[in-house]
């Protein structure tokens, strides 16, 4: 629960947004606008920057979220179960990795 609990922190500009989920642009804005008609998040003016608002979970966005992240928690932890300490930290290692070269691979794109 931790985890959604950070996800869920504060509002978002749907380029924050679009960072954190990998979504192009246009799938980005249909996701919000469905989103959005769902009453799951709505649009606010940003108190910084009137002419990006910013996306903000309502109470029942922020219930689904909980929910979410929860199961997906639960679900990490049975499928992790049938690996062994040294398999765990091998895969973590891995995982890591990769995770770092896609972040440099991203930062290398955007500097083009």
């Amino acid at each position: 629960m931790q985890r959604s609990k950070r996800c869920c922190k504060g509002p978002l500009t749907i380029t924050e947004l679009q960072h954190k989920v990998l979504l192009a642009s246009d799938s980005m804005t249909a996701a919000v606008d469905r989103l959005a008609k769902r009453g799951l998040l709505v649009r606010k003016s940003s108190p910084s920057d009137r002419r990006a608002p910013v996306l903000e979970l309502t109470r029942e966005g922020r219930r689904l979220a909980e929910s979410c992240f929860a199961r997906y928690a639960s679900d990490l932890k049975a499928l992790m179960s049938a690996l062994a300490s040294k398999e765990k930290t091998a895969l973590y290692l891995t995982l890591k990795k990769i995770g770092l070269q896609a972040a440099h691979m991203t930062v290398e794109k955007a500097r083009i």
